[in-house]
């Protein structure tokens, strides 16, 4: 009898080498190569494809893969016996990290014994046990969570870029698939202190325009051929000045409750708009197929972003990388220099639209520049942020990237809004500024994170109800600004078209007559429509229901009927036409059964 065969000897993965493998099928490696170089059956393969995003979601929550070399990488995916306290302490960690706090592993004990409390877990008891697997399933080695000064950045981001590097290397990803997002807040109706408009704007009750923010996110990739539609964050939900155009907005808008991002926005745009943004752009320009795309996107470690594992599209090929904490300001592309410069060149359109700098009439210009504040709206903020930041150069955008990729200095221009520029504006208009008043200006809202440092209350109520916290109230400060008649929008064309085709203007100044024509013939188009529909005499009365009881009537009111109105013009537009008032329109019209009975009144009196 032939002895029974040998049973193949059972093969355990690690994590590390799962994810390695799952890299390869997405480089297109074919199953039989994958087969021989790892040694594993067909069917373990297709396991482990069905498995794809349970894998990809644990190892990018954990660390997998062996730090220190005493310990085996991890092949099971255990999850902590307190999920909940687990995320609250790590996205603590995370933010005090973020702020450049050195966090030792007393104070994670402690931090956690505190979350514990927060999440209903009383009693729990933060043991060196726990601080040890913590350390483990997060990657915490001794150095970053002992370490008595943040000398140790250097070392740090040195083996952050190698680990970069060998990782664009091995998946074989183009500088177009590089993206990095930063969110910061922008004070959009701010002016320098000691300007004309600002010693008018002081007298305002409440001042509440030079306090007026947003916040905002932007991102582009290392090449600088890809810059995304920014995102703002505000107050309303349904702005007033925004009503009826949301969807046909330059950017993306939101809101939050203090026009802060959160979790909730940042995992809706990242899904909704992002993403989305990205597959287009590889497949329209870079001529990518879908199945193709792929995407490496640059984080910080800011409260409002999810973990990596809530941050993978398409099949694992669009993923999230944090930078390591206490770096961002040193190597995060958005960091070094393009913020700042498209901060400047929204503050440049502002002035522009905002400050009165020439005067004919000799006015109050501090006045009539408040008076443009005032009526500055989020509608032309958000139009401004759109311009601004397709004015930032691509050589800017891609030398933002010099840090992370090349460990050189970022090249930054502002040639033309510098604060020397800004200030030379201002002295042009009368303005009696300081350089240094202009670089106070520049840089009110450097500090503005876009997010807000969460508590340690605030961060275990987002772990446990990721969803709330988004409400907001309906409207904002901004009014709706009044349409303007048909009639008047006319009469403006009239004044701009004469200015500008005027025999003095300059030849470039007179470039602009054709286009104005053809928008004044445009609105004498719309005037003209009115007359092409012939008014029916009857539309000019109220069609009256006798009554068994009639009373005297007011005087006719000779209104047109609404329904021959032309529904693609407002009522505002074009004034109605009138009858001629007749001499006896004053007086009140007697219904006809009145009439009758005051002659058979008048009979039966004579007969008496």
């Amino acid at each position: 009898m032939a002895p029974p065969p040998a049973k193949r000897p059972r093969k355990v993965l690690t994590l590390e080498t799962k994810r390695e493998i799952l890299r390869r099928c997405d480089e297109g490696w074919s199953t039989a190569r994958i087969r021989e170089n790892f040694g594993i059956p067909k069917s373990s393969l297709c396991e482990l494809k069905k498995a794809r995003d349970k894998i990809t979601a644990y190892t990018d929550d954990f660390s997998v893969a062996s730090k220190t070399g005493k310990k085996k990488d991890r092949k099971t995916m255990a999850k902590p016996m307190h999920v909940d306290l687990d995320q609250c302490v790590i996205k603590w960690y995370q933010q005090q990290r973020g702020s450049g706090v050195m966090v030792r592993g007393t104070e994670l004990k402690m931090a956690a014994e505190r979350f514990g409390n927060n999440i209903g877990l009383h009693g729990f008891k933060a043991s060196e046990g726990w601080l040890y697997r913590f350390k483990l399933r997060h990657g915490l080695s001794n150095k970053k969570v002992y370490g008595e000064s943040l000398d140790a950045n250097e070392d740090i981001i040195d083996g952050y870029c190698k680990e970069v590097k060998e990782l664009i290397q091995r998946e074989g990803l183009l500088l177009e698939q590089l993206y990095n997002f930063d969110e910061t807040g922008l004070y959009y109706r701010s002016i320098p202190e000691n300007t004309l408009a600002s010693e008018k704007e002081k007298s305002v009750p409440g001042r509440k325009l030079c306090k007026a923010r947003v916040s905002l996110m932007c991102g582009a990739n290392a090449l600088g051929s890809h810059r995304l539609k920014p995102i703002i964050v505000g107050k309303a939900k349904q702005p007033r000045c925004l009503r009826g155009m949301m969807d046909s907005l330059p950017l993306h808008y939101d809101n939050s409750l203090k026009a802060w991002f959160n979790v909730k926005v940042f995992k809706n745009w990242f899904f909704k708009q992002a993403v989305p943004e990205i597959v287009r752009f590889q497949m329209e320009v870079m001529k990518v197929s879908r199945d193709r795309v792929r995407a490496l996107i640059f984080l910080d470690n800011a409260p409002a972003h999810p973990a990596a594992s809530e941050l993978v599209a398409e099949h694992g090929r669009i993923r999230v990388k944090f930078l390591p904490p206490n770096t961002t300001s040193l190597i995060q592309p958005m960091d070094q220099g393009i913020i700042v410069a498209f901060k400047r060149l929204y503050r440049r359109r502002f002035l522009e639209e905002v400050m009165v700098v020439v005067d004919e009439e000799d006015r109050n210009v501090g006045q009539l520049t408040l008076q443009n504040l005032k009526s500055y709206n989020l509608r032309s903020v958000i139009y401004n942020i759109s311009r601004a930041w397709n004015d930032v150069s691509s050589s800017t955008l891609a030398n933002g990237w010099n840090r992370l990729l090349h460990r050189t200095e970022p090249v930054v221009d502002f040639e033309g809004f510098a604060a020397d520029d800004f200030h030379r504006q201002f002295v042009e208009a009368g303005e009696n500024t300081t350089v240094d008043d202009i670089n106070d200006w520049l840089e009110c809202d450097e500090g503005d994170p876009g997010q807000q440092v969460l508590t340690e209350e605030q961060i275990a109520a987002e772990v446990l109800n990721p969803d709330e916290g988004n409400d907001s109230e309906d409207d904002d400060d901004d009014s709706l600004p009044s349409r303007p008649t048909t009639s008047e929008a006319r009469k403006a064309a009239d004044v701009l078209l004469d200015y500008f085709e005027h025999p003095i203007s300059s030849t470039h100044m007179q470039s602009y007559g054709p286009m104005l024509r053809e928008v004044r013939d445009a609105l004498i188009k719309a005037q003209s429509q009115w007359s092409k529909k012939q008014t029916k005499i009857e539309t000019f009365f109220k069609p009256t229901t006798p009554s068994p009881h009639p009373t005297p009537s007011p005087n006719l009111e000779m209104e047109p009927s609404q329904s021959t109105r032309p529904d693609s013009l407002s009522p505002d537009d074009v004034p109605l036409p009138s009858l001629p008032s007749s001499p006896r329109s004053s007086e009140t019209p007697q219904p006809i059964q009145d009439i009758d009975t005051e002659l058979k009144s008048a009979s039966e009196d004579s007969d008496e």
